[in-house]
């Protein structure tokens, strides 16, 4: 028990990937920012899911100096949803970023590790406390492209070899060609 590959099950992902997962995106949520009045914003998503997003009136980011900026209080949008008939509140500090040359971009604080991040998830599946907007660190996702098998590792290799290229050259040469390597 224990031996080499005992853990390795094939084909059955031990973790969710970012693309199963409902994802609020910082960059949305720019137009709704901007407004000066507080303002209700229903999302869905294709599987029936809905989130209400309220925001509430505040300062214009870009019409504040980065300097002026670390003074303003905070900001935070106030999501609601209903996860399996339970009504879920959650706050998510919202981090305007001044850029070099001029304007803001908006990032989302991670409510459990308090991280920059510009897309907040949640999973498909799973118990009660997990089931709400995080990044991808803290509910521990993958991306679909680090879940893809280098099972054709060897082939590849060969055809390298009879190449007289390197590896990395021959992947970029089936690519080229069409193949998915």
């Amino acid at each position: 028990m224990g031996g080499y590959g005992s853990t390795r099950w094939t084909g059955v992902p031990t973790r969710y990937e970012t693309g199963e997962c409902l994802r609020l995106d910082a960059q949305d949520l720019k137009p709704y920012l901007r407004s000066r009045t507080a303002c209700r914003v229903i999302w869905g998503w294709p599987d029936g899911t809905r989130v209400t997003l309220e925001m509430a009136p505040f300062y214009e980011p870009f019409e504040v100096t980065p300097k002026e900026m670390d003074k303003l209080p905070p900001m935070h949008l106030n999501l609601s949803y209903t996860i399996e008939g339970q009504d879920v509140e959650q706050s998510v500090p919202i981090d305007p970023l001044p850029q070099h040359f001029g304007g803001w971009r908006p990032w989302m604080r991670c409510p459990d590790c308090q991280r920059r991040c510009k897309y907040l998830y949640m999973p498909p599946e799973g118990p009660m406390p997990t089931r709400r907007f995080t990044c991808r660190l803290c509910h521990r996702l993958t991306y679909r492209s680090s879940n893809l098998s280098r099972s054709n590792d060897p082939f590849v290799a060969l055809l390298a070899k009879r190449m007289d290229v390197n590896v990395r050259e021959a992947r970029r040469q089936l690519r080229l060609e069409g193949f998915a390597v």
